[in-house]
């Protein structure tokens, strides 16, 4: 892993999700829970960078909820095409149903690990989960939206145009859930 890369981009302390597996820090730099790679706190000159004018905190914050919030899409997709891969092989469930039941057990899972865990919320859950819906909506239209002009109007592959979507989508739902269904969080 490049050391230079990461101060460049992030401008300070890098922290993953080594806390909630480890609970530990690694003497003055946090410790990478993928690797045994640390970066200590000396290594981090002052940024004149992107990140320089956010509190070492609140980068890392941000950082570790990024990281979380992707754990759990990892995790929703897991579940996703476990359940429609259980219904549809084994219980011989149509597949637009598993797909529908799979998606919808995907899309409360991420509910529920983004309130509890990547945003640590203790907000009235029937808001948050009324702009969790509203956050889904839209993200996924703008997801949508740049899949047809990638497709239709750059004339890429499927393949990469889905991929590229999936970036919009992601970026949005991070966005929003953060700043918009779980903005009390903090």
């Amino acid at each position: 892993m490049d050391k230079g890369l990461i101060n460049r981009v992030l401008g300070h302390k890098v922290l993953f999700a080594v806390e909630v597996f480890s609970g530990q820090r690694s003497g003055s730099g946090y410790a990478f829970f993928m690797s045994d790679i640390s970066l200590p706190n000396e290594y981090f000159p002052n940024n004149k960078g992107a990140c320089s004018k956010m509190a070492s905190s609140q980068k890392v914050i941000l950082l570790n909820q990024i990281v979380k919030f992707c754990m759990v899409g990892g995790l929703n997709t897991g579940i996703t095409l476990a359940t429609i891969y259980m219904l549809f092989t084994f219980l011989k469930t149509s597949y637009i149903t598993a797909n529908g039941i799979g998606f919808l057990l995907g899309f409360v899972n991420s509910f529920f690990m983004n309130r509890l865990w990547t945003f640590k919320s203790n907000g009235k859950i029937i808001f948050e989960s009324f702009h969790f819906i509203l956050v889904f909506l839209f993200s996924y239209i703008v997801q949508l939206i740049g899949l047809v002009l990638l497709k239709d109007v750059c004339h890429l592959k499927i393949a990469v145009s889905q991929l590229l979507a999936m970036v919009f989508f992601s970026l949005v739902s991070f966005l929003g859930n953060k700043y918009v269904t779980f903005k009390r969080s903090e």
